[in-house]
């Protein structure tokens, strides 16, 4: 699947769209150009999965998920434990990413307000930005047979941040903004680099 807006910045998504469909899967994401892409919630389903197993893009898309929505990305069968992402992502509050271990955020802005999973070492690259804010929380990669599991999102401290190691790189912004959240950063390593800003 490919979205491009040829660079105009407009104020809607792309909504990908199938009538009834609570499980997308695609072997490529493409989001560039400024373009947003968000997935459509059926009014009756309780939560919708997306799987990508590749994700690429030019840093300037983002990829947004909305309440009870998961985004699995490179995790299907373990075969990766490092991704590099060349796009953004808006997690929502109580939705959710999947990364594998180790990934590499390339993407202008991320945002994330719901939950970030099985990340274990989190790099942020030339100009790019992450905030967390909302109810934001990481949590660890559950079992497969969990994945598809009704209520994904129980039990979950908001502000909880668990994330081993992280690297700012070159003019990089990390920012917390949890209003009244009392936010938690359990940060074992953290390397800040070449201009860049906690």
């Amino acid at each position: 699947m490919k979205v491009d807006n040829e660079d105009h910045n407009v104020a809607t998504s792309t909504v990908i769209m199938e009538n009834q469909t609570v499980l997308y899967e695609f072997d490529e994401m493409q989001v560039e150009g400024h373009s947003t892409v968000t997935f459509y919630h059926p009014e009756r389903a309780r939560n919708v999965t997306v799987i990508a197993h590749e994700v690429t893009g030019d840093k300037t898309g983002i990829i947004k998920l909305v309440a009870r929505q998961r985004l699995f990305v490179f995790v299907v069968e373990s075969t990766h434990t490092y991704m590099d992402a060349p796009c953004g992502f808006f997690v929502d509050d109580y939705a959710e990413v999947v990364f594998p271990t180790e990934v590499i955020l390339r993407g202008e802005s991320s945002t994330i307000r719901g939950r970030l999973t099985g990340v274990e070492k989190l790099v942020l690259e030339r100009n790019g930005m992450v905030e967390f804010g909302g109810t934001a929380h990481t949590a660890k990669l559950p079992e497969e047979s969990q994945w598809l599991s009704d209520n994904p999102f129980d039990p979950f401290t908001p502000g909880l941040i668990n994330i081993p190691q992280i690297i700012i790189n070159n003019v990089g912004v990390v920012k917390v903004s949890m209003t009244p959240i009392r936010a938690v950063l359990d940060i074992a390593d953290t390397t800040v680099k070449k201009g860049e800003c906690v």
